[in-house]
């Protein structure tokens, strides 16, 4: 983990000679092979890391082809105009009026694509319907809600 910005795979053995040439403390602490070694490897990545701005570990690491990769926040998905182009984030309006962004429906098929149907229920929102359902009456779903086994209408 390199901060909270990117994420590298050092576990992988046949990259740590990569990671020798670019990470200093790696060649003092830990040359080893060994599965034993691996929470100084990580220590010492970790310390490298956190000296330098993500996009310059991120360059060092592609140069040195070891597998790496920025991790997104939140902001950087939303500013992000591929995730818009792709309509991986989707506007939804609330029960309320306002709009929400959410994220939007994966995986995108062409013959049967996902939609949004319908808001999460506010709690009880669906209760009776689904008691109904389920073959009781009015009067019965009424006796569960006075004994307090059935909440009251959202």
């Amino acid at each position: 983990m390199i901060g909270r910005q990117a994420h590298l795979r050092q576990n992988l053995i046949g990259v740590l000679p990569q990671l020798w040439g670019i990470v200093p403390m790696l060649t003092r602490c830990c040359r080893q092979l060994r599965n034993d070694a691996r929470h100084r490897q990580r220590a010492a990545i970790g310390a490298w890391t956190a000296q330098h701005p993500v996009a310059e570990v991120l360059e060092a690491l592609d140069k040195a082809a070891v597998p790496a990769g920025r991790i997104y926040t939140v902001a950087d998905i939303a500013a992000d105009p591929h995730y818009q182009a792709r309509g991986m984030l989707q506007a939804v309006e609330m029960d309320d009026g306002s709009t929400l962004t959410v994220p939007g429906i994966v995986p995108k098929l062409s013959a049967t694509p996902g939609q949004h149907r319908r808001n999460a229920p506010q709690l009880g929102q669906d209760t009776d319907q689904i008691l109904t359902e389920m073959g009781l009456t009015a009067d019965q779903i009424q006796s569960l809600r006075a004994r307090g086994i059935v909440g009251s209408k959202a």
